[in-house]
């Protein structure tokens, strides 16, 4: 590439007639080192702030360069995927959104030091590099951190690196590894092959021609934003339509108080408690009824896990926090388990003393040989009128035993 004369016109190099194509950022040849050609200022991203972090691998040092660009998108709302606006960013921050980010190619610099370093440029929407780095807003740390942690997570995606995160901080520059002294933003490659592809079409040229500086220094397809366009004209178009859209959206929802409508169509329809679908509360409310566990101070906690629980009591004695303390030691047992225990030694004496009483009841009891031979010795009316007979004599001892009691306390 030549540099222009002094008549104005360029020297053309190649074939015959054919205008040169200057690279969006190459150097131009000439005596004077120091000037550059220029750039279009729509493909620079605006400086925000620099993340510093180190390879977890070589402990090489990274510079995460996040800025900002019109070309990506605003964050959407996780329900609706509609753009949010500022009101929301300025109340919410990051929350609840999904946040549309581009990693660009990675390249080599150097650090203060003269030390070899990679730089790399993570583009986000202007309105969250504009609240991460205001001086005087109070959620710019907030906005800081969820940038930070998106650029490291997604640069190590993108590259297949581990990146030490608990290292990875927020430095003072604004902009690494630049043109110039380091501070001034390198053109979005993906933008410049579609300024370039734009110009090839206006000379009608053929094929298509990759941005400079891509990875590994060779040409490269562009890679995808959020959403890719033909010409740099449709990006912005379709920014501006996305800051109109956006602009509407806001208007009526202030207009509506955000609730009642959403996409045009009212939320609630008219006569909806009046079709036969049934009773709303068959059962009635339970608003207002008192909970099972209202009153304790754990009823917020599971059943089986508040049965669990041992509260201590602020009015206890002296004597019994001094016992709690030994219980707690394991000097004493605790009460709970003390009254448990003696619970099942005592139904276990129980069962003792059953099955002591069955081993005695099945010692009285004569054998078979011995019942057999009872029962060919006996008569069997002789059998029953002794029945009868104990019978009755425990019917007299009945009737006579409250006279007999009386006569006695008398």
């Amino acid at each position: 590439v030549r540099r222009p004369q002094r008549s104005g016109r360029v020297r053309p190099t190649g074939a015959r007639g054919a205008m040169p194509l200057v690279a969006a950022y190459a150097p131009v040849t000439s005596d004077d080192a120091t000037e550059e050609q220029p750039i279009n200022p729509k493909v620079l991203p605006a400086p925000g702030f620099v993340v510093k972090t180190f390879s977890m691998v070589d402990s090489q040092k990274w510079f995460l360069n996040c800025c900002a660009h019109d070309i990506v998108d605003r964050p959407l709302a996780n329900g609706s995927q509609e753009q949010v606006d500022d009101e929301y960013l300025d109340s919410w921050c990051l929350s609840n959104v999904q946040v549309p980010l581009h990693v660009c190619s990675k390249r080599t610099t150097v650090d203060h030091a003269g030390e070899a370093s990679i730089a790399i440029d993570v583009v986000f929407n202007p309105a969250l590099t504009k609240r991460a780095t205001a001086a005087k807003a109070k959620n710019a740390t907030a906005f800081q951190e969820h940038m930070r942690t998106l650029a490291l997570s997604h640069t190590e995606k993108e590259y297949g690196v581990r990146l030490d995160r608990k290292a990875g901080r927020v430095i003072r520059a604004q902009y690494k590894g630049g043109r110039g002294d380091g501070s001034l933003p390198i053109p979005i490659p993906e933008l410049v092959a579609m300024e370039r592809e734009q110009m090839l079409r206006a000379m009608g040229g053929q094929g298509q021609s990759a941005a400079p500086g891509g990875r590994g220094g060779a040409a490269a397809p562009a890679k995808k934003l959020v959403q890719e366009y033909d010409s740099f004209e449709d990006a912005e178009k379709a920014a501006a339509a996305r800051k109109s859209s956006a602009a509407a959206a806001a208007a009526a929802r202030s207009k509506s108080g955000g609730i009642g409508e959403s996409a045009g169509r009212p939320v609630i329809k008219a006569g909806f408690l009046n079709k036969a679908g049934g009773k709303l509360y068959p059962t009635g409310s339970s608003e207002g009824t008192p909970a099972k566990d209202a009153g304790d101070p754990l009823g917020w906690m599971p059943e089986k896990l508040r049965s669990r629980v041992q509260m201590v009591d602020g009015n206890m004695s002296e004597e019994e926090q001094q016992r709690m303390m030994r219980v707690h030691a394991g000097l004493e047992e605790n009460p709970k388990k003390q009254a448990l225990r003696e619970e099942r030694e005592a139904k276990a004496a129980v069962r003792e003393d059953e099955r002591i009483m069955w081993a005695q009841v099945q010692a009285a009891l004569p054998s078979p040989e011995e019942l057999e031979r009872i029962t060919k010795d006996t008569d069997p009316e002789d059998f029953l009128n002794e029945l009868r007979s104990v019978s009755e004599n425990m019917t007299r001892l009945d009737a006579g035993f409250p006279a007999a009691a009386a006569a006695a306390t008398a």
